[in-house]
This record gives structure tokens, C-alpha cells and sequence, in this order.
């Protein structure tokens, strides 16, 4: 469990920025793109045993965070 925490660590100081710009450039509305970035690695972090490449899941994940979410 530790260890689950230290590599999503890792991993959100690396790619948070990148995620959020590029949500952020898609939505416009830095309150959303918050959202949208803390549910994508809320997911990642459930995930993350079965995630193989890391970089692509972060960037196909907004799509399916913002399909799923209700109107």
C-alpha cells in the first residue's frame, strides 16, 4: 500500500502540470480542470497494478472522466 502511494506520488509530481495544462486548455475553467485531474488520478491510483504505460493512460483518462461525468 505504501509503495502504491510513493509511485502515485512520483507520478503526480511529474505529470500533474502537463495534465492539468492540457485539461485546462480543453475546458477553460481552471474549477473544472481541478476536478477532472484530481478524479483522473483518484482513478489512476485504484488502477494503477493493471496500468502498463502510464503517460497514455493520463491522456486517455480525461475523455473517459468527462463522458462519464452527469451533466
Amino acid at each position: 500500500m505504501r509503495n502504491k502511494r510513493n509511485k502515485l506520488t512520483e507520478i503526480y509530481s511529474e505529470y500533474y502540470p502537463v495534465v492539468f495544462s492540457a485539461i485546462y486548455t480543453k475546458v477553460g475553467n481552471r474549477e473544472d480542470a481541478n476536478d477532472i485531474c484530481q478524479e483522473i488520478f483518484i482513478r489512476l491510483y485504484e488502477s494503477l497494478e493493471n496500468v502498463d504505460n502510464i503517460r497514455r493512460w493520463l491522456f486517455s483518462a480525461p475523455k473517459l472522466v468527462v463522458l462519464e461525468s452527469p451533466c
